[in-house]
Protein backbone atom coordinates (compact mmCIF):
# COMPACT_ATOMS: atom_id res chain seq x y z
CA UNK A 1 0.00 0.00 0.00
CA UNK A 2 2.95 2.21 0.08
CA UNK A 3 2.46 3.85 -3.45
CA UNK A 4 -1.38 4.03 -2.62
CA UNK A 5 -0.53 6.21 0.63
CA UNK A 6 2.62 8.22 -1.21
CA UNK A 7 -0.71 9.05 -3.60
CA UNK A 8 -2.80 9.99 -0.75
CA UNK A 9 -0.05 12.26 0.60
CA UNK A 10 0.86 14.18 -2.45
CA UNK A 11 -2.76 15.09 -3.28
CA UNK A 12 -3.05 16.08 0.51
CA UNK A 13 -0.22 18.60 -0.64
CA UNK A 14 -1.78 19.46 -3.72
CA UNK A 15 -4.74 20.23 -1.78
CA UNK A 16 -2.99 22.72 1.05
CA UNK A 17 -1.36 24.60 -1.77
CA UNK A 18 -4.90 25.21 -3.54
CA UNK A 19 -3.70 23.12 -6.24
CA UNK A 20 -6.58 21.13 -6.51
CA UNK A 21 -10.19 21.15 -5.26
CA UNK A 22 -12.12 19.24 -1.82
CA UNK A 23 -14.15 17.09 -4.43
CA UNK A 24 -10.56 16.07 -6.09
CA UNK A 25 -8.88 15.27 -2.80
CA UNK A 26 -12.41 13.26 -1.91
CA UNK A 27 -12.16 11.19 -4.66
CA UNK A 28 -8.20 10.29 -4.13
CA UNK A 29 -9.10 9.29 -0.25
CA UNK A 30 -12.23 7.71 -1.76
CA UNK A 31 -10.30 5.50 -3.80
CA UNK A 32 -7.66 4.89 -1.41
CA UNK A 33 -9.86 3.81 1.33
CA UNK A 34 -11.41 1.20 -1.57
CA UNK A 35 -7.87 0.05 -2.21
CA UNK A 36 -7.42 -0.51 1.53
CA UNK A 37 -10.43 -2.59 1.57
CA UNK A 38 -9.42 -5.09 -1.55
CA UNK A 39 -6.29 -5.12 0.10
CA UNK A 40 -7.94 -6.82 3.20
CA UNK A 41 -9.71 -8.41 1.13
CA UNK A 42 -6.06 -9.92 -0.22
CA UNK A 43 -4.79 -10.35 3.37
CA UNK A 44 -8.31 -12.51 4.85
CA UNK A 45 -7.66 -14.88 1.03
CA UNK A 46 -10.76 -13.83 0.11
CA UNK A 47 -9.30 -12.81 -3.88
CA UNK A 48 -5.86 -13.77 -5.13
CA UNK A 49 -2.47 -11.97 -6.13
CA UNK A 50 -2.78 -11.29 -9.19
CA UNK A 51 -6.63 -9.84 -9.07
CA UNK A 52 -5.24 -7.49 -6.39
CA UNK A 53 -2.47 -6.36 -8.46
CA UNK A 54 -4.83 -5.53 -11.24
CA UNK A 55 -6.93 -3.85 -8.96
CA UNK A 56 -3.83 -1.81 -7.83
CA UNK A 57 -2.45 -1.04 -11.02
CA UNK A 58 -5.94 0.23 -12.23
CA UNK A 59 -6.38 2.65 -9.30
CA UNK A 60 -3.50 4.30 -9.90
CA UNK A 61 -3.76 4.74 -13.76
CA UNK A 62 -7.33 5.72 -13.17
CA UNK A 63 -6.27 8.72 -11.32
CA UNK A 64 -3.72 9.46 -14.35
CA UNK A 65 -1.00 9.14 -11.35
CA UNK A 66 1.36 6.59 -12.58
CA UNK A 67 1.88 4.46 -15.79
CA UNK A 68 1.49 1.22 -14.11
CA UNK A 69 2.76 -2.33 -15.00
CA UNK A 70 -1.01 -4.30 -15.75
CA UNK A 71 -2.93 -1.14 -16.28
CA UNK A 72 -4.33 -1.83 -19.43
CA UNK A 73 -5.83 -5.31 -18.49
CA UNK A 74 -9.41 -4.98 -17.71
CA UNK A 75 -10.91 -6.65 -14.37
CA UNK A 76 -12.38 -10.07 -15.11
CA UNK A 77 -15.17 -9.05 -12.84
CA UNK A 78 -16.14 -5.80 -14.46
CA UNK A 79 -17.84 -4.65 -17.83
CA UNK A 80 -18.83 -0.98 -17.80
CA UNK A 81 -16.39 2.09 -17.98
CA UNK A 82 -15.45 4.68 -15.60
CA UNK A 83 -17.57 7.97 -15.87
CA UNK A 84 -15.70 11.11 -15.92
CA UNK A 85 -16.31 13.78 -12.97
CA UNK A 86 -15.06 17.16 -12.34
CA UNK A 87 -11.26 17.70 -11.16
CA UNK A 88 -10.47 13.86 -11.14
CA UNK A 89 -11.06 12.25 -14.60
CA UNK A 90 -12.55 8.81 -12.86
CA UNK A 91 -14.55 8.93 -9.53
CA UNK A 92 -13.47 6.20 -6.24
CA UNK A 93 -16.06 4.25 -7.75
CA UNK A 94 -14.84 3.29 -10.81
CA UNK A 95 -12.27 0.88 -9.49
CA UNK A 96 -15.32 -1.56 -9.27
CA UNK A 97 -15.98 -0.44 -13.15
CA UNK A 98 -13.15 -0.01 -15.60
CA UNK A 99 -11.17 2.51 -15.13
CA UNK A 100 -8.39 2.05 -17.48
CA UNK A 101 -11.16 2.44 -20.18
CA UNK A 102 -11.81 5.78 -18.79
CA UNK A 103 -8.34 7.16 -18.41
CA UNK A 104 -7.90 10.44 -20.58
CA UNK A 105 -5.10 10.90 -23.20
CA UNK A 106 -2.28 12.49 -22.05
CA UNK A 107 -1.17 15.64 -23.00
CA UNK A 108 2.10 16.93 -23.26
CA UNK A 109 3.35 18.25 -20.35
CA UNK A 110 5.65 21.10 -22.64
CA UNK A 111 2.91 22.15 -24.73
CA UNK A 112 3.56 25.86 -25.53
CA UNK A 113 0.56 28.42 -25.13
CA UNK A 114 -2.02 28.67 -27.87
CA UNK A 115 -2.03 32.73 -26.65
CA UNK A 116 -0.99 35.04 -29.03
CA UNK A 117 2.48 36.20 -28.93
CA UNK A 118 4.64 38.92 -30.13
CA UNK A 119 7.31 36.92 -31.45
CA UNK A 120 7.03 38.09 -35.16
CA UNK A 121 8.09 41.71 -34.03
CA UNK A 122 10.62 40.55 -31.76
CA UNK A 123 14.50 40.75 -32.75
CA UNK A 124 16.61 38.20 -31.87
CA UNK A 125 18.89 39.27 -29.27
CA UNK A 126 22.98 38.72 -28.38
CA UNK A 127 23.37 36.81 -25.41
CA UNK A 128 25.74 39.01 -22.67
CA UNK A 129 29.35 37.82 -22.61
CA UNK A 130 30.11 34.69 -20.25
CA UNK A 131 26.97 33.19 -21.39
CA UNK A 132 27.55 30.42 -23.91
CA UNK A 133 24.72 29.40 -26.30
CA UNK A 134 23.54 25.94 -26.06
CA UNK A 135 25.59 23.52 -28.42
CA UNK A 136 23.16 22.51 -31.82
CA UNK A 137 21.90 19.04 -31.67
CA UNK A 138 22.94 16.10 -33.40
CA UNK A 139 21.77 16.62 -37.04
CA UNK A 140 20.89 12.43 -36.97
CA UNK A 141 18.36 12.85 -34.15
CA UNK A 142 17.88 16.58 -33.28
CA UNK A 143 16.00 16.45 -29.77
CA UNK A 144 12.61 19.03 -29.58
CA UNK A 145 13.48 22.51 -28.60
CA UNK A 146 12.05 23.55 -25.43
CA UNK A 147 9.39 26.17 -24.99
CA UNK A 148 10.42 29.68 -25.62
CA UNK A 149 9.08 32.88 -24.68
CA UNK A 150 8.66 35.70 -27.22
CA UNK A 151 12.05 37.14 -26.95
CA UNK A 152 13.83 34.17 -26.70
CA UNK A 153 15.73 32.20 -29.27
CA UNK A 154 18.01 30.43 -27.59
CA UNK A 155 18.74 29.43 -24.25
CA UNK A 156 21.81 30.48 -22.34
CA UNK A 157 24.09 27.81 -20.91
CA UNK A 158 27.08 27.15 -18.78
CA UNK A 159 25.38 30.40 -16.71
CA UNK A 160 28.36 31.79 -14.34
CA UNK A 161 27.60 31.69 -10.41
CA UNK A 162 26.79 34.68 -9.13
CA UNK A 163 26.11 33.47 -5.52
CA UNK A 164 23.47 32.02 -3.50
CA UNK A 165 24.62 29.55 -1.14
CA UNK A 166 21.15 28.76 0.32
CA UNK A 167 19.87 25.28 -0.22
CA UNK A 168 16.99 23.23 0.84
CA UNK A 169 17.40 21.13 4.02
CA UNK A 170 16.93 17.72 2.13
CA UNK A 171 19.53 15.82 0.89
CA UNK A 172 19.51 17.60 -2.83
CA UNK A 173 16.16 16.14 -3.65
CA UNK A 174 12.51 17.04 -3.26
CA UNK A 175 9.68 15.10 -1.34
CA UNK A 176 9.08 13.63 -4.98
CA UNK A 177 12.70 12.67 -5.76
CA UNK A 178 12.96 15.32 -7.98
CA UNK A 179 16.79 17.60 -8.28
CA UNK A 180 17.17 21.55 -9.16
CA UNK A 181 19.90 21.65 -12.00
CA UNK A 182 22.83 24.21 -11.31
CA UNK A 183 21.98 26.56 -14.13
CA UNK A 184 18.65 26.88 -13.52
CA UNK A 185 19.59 27.98 -9.77
CA UNK A 186 22.86 30.16 -11.28
CA UNK A 187 19.90 31.75 -13.37
CA UNK A 188 17.88 33.05 -10.87
CA UNK A 189 21.00 34.65 -8.95
CA UNK A 190 22.27 36.36 -12.91
CA UNK A 191 18.80 37.61 -12.75
CA UNK A 192 19.10 39.53 -9.48
CA UNK A 193 22.34 41.01 -9.58
CA UNK A 194 22.57 42.12 -13.15
CA UNK A 195 20.32 43.78 -15.66
CA UNK A 196 20.26 41.37 -18.84
CA UNK A 197 17.01 39.25 -17.76
CA UNK A 198 13.75 40.74 -16.78
CA UNK A 199 12.42 37.08 -16.16
CA UNK A 200 13.03 33.51 -15.84
CA UNK A 201 10.97 30.24 -15.95
CA UNK A 202 11.56 26.63 -15.32
CA UNK A 203 9.92 23.49 -15.77
CA UNK A 204 10.03 19.87 -14.50
CA UNK A 205 11.50 17.97 -17.34
CA UNK A 206 9.42 15.60 -19.27
CA UNK A 207 11.02 12.56 -17.06
CA UNK A 208 9.99 13.78 -14.02
CA UNK A 209 13.48 13.67 -12.39
CA UNK A 210 14.74 17.78 -12.32
CA UNK A 211 14.06 21.32 -12.86
CA UNK A 212 15.21 23.20 -15.91
CA UNK A 213 15.66 26.61 -17.20
CA UNK A 214 12.84 26.36 -19.79
CA UNK A 215 12.34 30.54 -21.10
CA UNK A 216 13.92 34.38 -20.14
CA UNK A 217 12.66 37.43 -20.90
CA UNK A 218 15.93 40.17 -21.86
CA UNK A 219 15.72 43.73 -19.96
CA UNK A 220 13.45 45.27 -22.40
CA UNK A 221 10.56 41.91 -22.36
CA UNK A 222 7.38 43.19 -20.80
CA UNK A 223 5.54 41.71 -18.13
CA UNK A 224 3.06 40.94 -20.54
CA UNK A 225 5.67 38.63 -22.37
CA UNK A 226 6.45 36.58 -19.74
CA UNK A 227 2.27 36.02 -19.09
CA UNK A 228 2.49 34.61 -23.19
CA UNK A 229 4.73 32.29 -22.10
CA UNK A 230 3.03 30.50 -19.59
CA UNK A 231 1.08 27.66 -21.42
CA UNK A 232 -2.39 26.49 -21.34
CA UNK A 233 -2.28 23.29 -20.07
CA UNK A 234 1.18 22.85 -17.86
CA UNK A 235 2.65 24.25 -14.95
CA UNK A 236 5.19 26.37 -14.44
CA UNK A 237 7.39 28.57 -11.78
CA UNK A 238 8.56 31.93 -13.03
CA UNK A 239 10.86 35.08 -11.61
CA UNK A 240 9.58 38.32 -12.51
CA UNK A 241 12.27 41.17 -11.63
CA UNK A 242 9.29 44.22 -11.09
CA UNK A 243 10.81 48.29 -10.95
CA UNK A 244 8.57 50.78 -9.82
CA UNK A 245 9.32 54.35 -8.53
CA UNK A 246 7.73 55.16 -5.09
CA UNK A 247 5.95 58.68 -3.61
CA UNK A 248 9.79 59.98 -2.99
CA UNK A 249 11.02 59.01 -6.19
CA UNK A 250 12.48 56.20 -5.02
CA UNK A 251 12.93 53.23 -7.53
CA UNK A 252 12.89 49.82 -6.43
CA UNK A 253 13.06 46.23 -7.76
CA UNK A 254 11.44 43.53 -6.22
CA UNK A 255 11.84 39.75 -7.43
CA UNK A 256 8.19 38.46 -7.43
CA UNK A 257 7.96 34.67 -7.71
CA UNK A 258 5.00 33.23 -9.56
CA UNK A 259 3.47 29.57 -9.35
CA UNK A 260 1.40 28.76 -12.63
CA UNK A 261 -0.85 25.57 -12.32
CA UNK A 262 -3.72 26.34 -14.76
CA UNK A 263 -7.27 24.21 -14.30
CA UNK A 264 -6.83 22.84 -17.38
CA UNK A 265 -3.50 20.86 -16.29
CA UNK A 266 -3.42 17.14 -15.30
CA UNK A 267 -3.87 16.54 -11.86
CA UNK A 268 -0.42 14.63 -11.73
CA UNK A 269 1.53 17.70 -13.19
CA UNK A 270 -0.26 20.18 -10.04
CA UNK A 271 0.61 17.67 -7.35
CA UNK A 272 4.31 17.23 -8.67
CA UNK A 273 4.50 20.94 -8.73
CA UNK A 274 3.05 21.19 -5.90
CA UNK A 275 5.15 19.40 -4.09
CA UNK A 276 8.45 20.90 -5.43
CA UNK A 277 7.17 24.43 -4.97
CA UNK A 278 9.25 24.92 -1.45
CA UNK A 279 12.00 22.63 -2.27
CA UNK A 280 13.23 25.18 -5.69
CA UNK A 281 12.27 28.05 -3.50
CA UNK A 282 14.82 26.70 -0.92
CA UNK A 283 17.50 27.44 -3.63
CA UNK A 284 16.57 31.16 -4.00
CA UNK A 285 17.49 33.75 -1.42
CA UNK A 286 15.84 37.59 -2.17
CA UNK A 287 12.46 36.86 -3.14
CA UNK A 288 9.66 39.47 -1.91
CA UNK A 289 6.70 38.58 -2.86
CA UNK A 290 4.72 34.72 -4.16
CA UNK A 291 1.92 34.80 -6.14
CA UNK A 292 0.44 31.34 -7.32
CA UNK A 293 -2.37 31.21 -10.12
CA UNK A 294 -4.82 29.07 -11.72
CA UNK A 295 -5.70 31.56 -14.64
CA UNK A 296 -4.41 35.25 -16.06
CA UNK A 297 -6.63 37.15 -13.95
CA UNK A 298 -5.05 35.91 -10.56
CA UNK A 299 -1.64 37.92 -11.50
CA UNK A 300 -2.41 40.92 -13.91
CA UNK A 301 0.38 43.16 -13.91
CA UNK A 302 -1.87 45.39 -11.73
CA UNK A 303 -2.13 42.74 -9.38
CA UNK A 304 1.59 42.28 -9.48
CA UNK A 305 2.20 45.89 -8.72
CA UNK A 306 -0.54 46.26 -5.96
CA UNK A 307 1.08 43.34 -4.11
CA UNK A 308 4.72 44.35 -4.08
CA UNK A 309 4.10 48.28 -3.12
CA UNK A 310 1.57 46.68 -0.24
CA UNK A 311 4.55 44.50 0.81
CA UNK A 312 7.31 46.99 0.32
CA UNK A 313 5.18 49.63 2.43
CA UNK A 314 4.72 47.37 5.13
CA UNK A 315 8.76 46.64 5.12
Amino acid sequence: MAEERHTLHTARAALDSGLITEADYACVKDAFLKAQQIKAGLDAGFIQESDYQQVKAAFLQALNLQTAPGASHTLASTGEAAQPSGGLQQRASGLSESPMDATPAAVSESAPSSRPSSAAQSPVKTLPQGLAPAPAAAAAAPAPPAPLGPRSSILPTNIPSMGGTRRPKQNGTSMSGIIVEDDAINMYYFLKAKSTYRWAMWRIDDSGKKVILCNVGDANSSYQELLDALPETDCRFAVYDYQFTNSDNCVFNKLVFISWAPDTARIKLKMMYASTKDFFKGYLDGLSVELQASELDDITEDTVGETVRAVTTRS
